[in-house]
């Protein structure tokens, strides 16, 4: 992704997000497993950037970006079960988000564990990438940037 610091996502949609579409989780959200339906929230002015907030309150809300806008080789490999999870084969279509943190030093992207979630169906789960080379906290922008 080309961008700098000052370009850096917020935390909140704005007023001016609409909703997408609503993402089911039937397994929820790693840390939030009660939360089963998510809004896909976009705002024209953060783009590449949405949020995935509860279907039915504020939070939790998790602000994500498809990691192909900054990082155009990650290619996560998916089991078939992983796949399963959210009635996908390996041919389907498929969205997939990653989870941004934003920190003091800068944005950051968990490469490790992606949603992926089903295009037709719009089912979702966080997956945990056995592969260890995925970082946890990739940098959205070059140091310096």
């Amino acid at each position: 992704m080309t961008g700098s610091a000052e370009q850096a996502p917020r935390t909140s949609p704005g007023p001016e997000a609409a909703a997408t579409t609503v993402v089911r989780f039937p397994e929820g959200v790693p840390g939030f497993e009660q939360v089963r339906a998510f809004q896909l929230l976009e705002n024209p002015e953060a783009r590449p950037f949405f949020w995935l907030q509860a279907a039915d309150q504020d939070q939790p809300r998790l602000l994500v970006v498809d990691p192909r806008a900054f990082a155009d080789d990650y290619r996560p490999n998916f089991t078939r079960h992983e796949l399963a999870r959210v009635g996908l084969g390996p041919a389907d279509d498929k969205i997939l988000l990653v989870v941004v943190t934003l920190r003091p030093e800068g944005p950051t992207a968990n490469l490790r564990a992606p949603i992926v979630v089903n295009a037709v169906k719009m089912v979702g789960a966080q997956i945990i990438l056995e592969e260890s080379h995925w970082p946890l906290r990739r940098p959205l922008f070059a140091a310096g940037a």
